[in-house]
């Protein structure tokens, strides 16, 4: 349970830091479109991995 608590913690700061990081460098309106189905792909992955761990 540990191992899959440390992986869904690394999961969420790297794609975090990867999201602000784009956001940071290039702000405009296409980058936000695509930061935005991006964002809800890991939303997504986010629930889906909290749902896993739960169990």
């Amino acid at each position: 349970m540990i191992i899959k608590l440390i992986g869904l913690i690394a999961f969420v700061i790297t794609s975090s830091g990867l999201l602000v990081s784009t956001l940071i460098e290039n702000l405009s309106f296409s980058t936000l479109a695509i930061l935005f189905f991006i964002g809800g792909f890991f939303s997504i992955s986010l629930i889906d991995h909290f749902n896993e761990l739960k169990n």
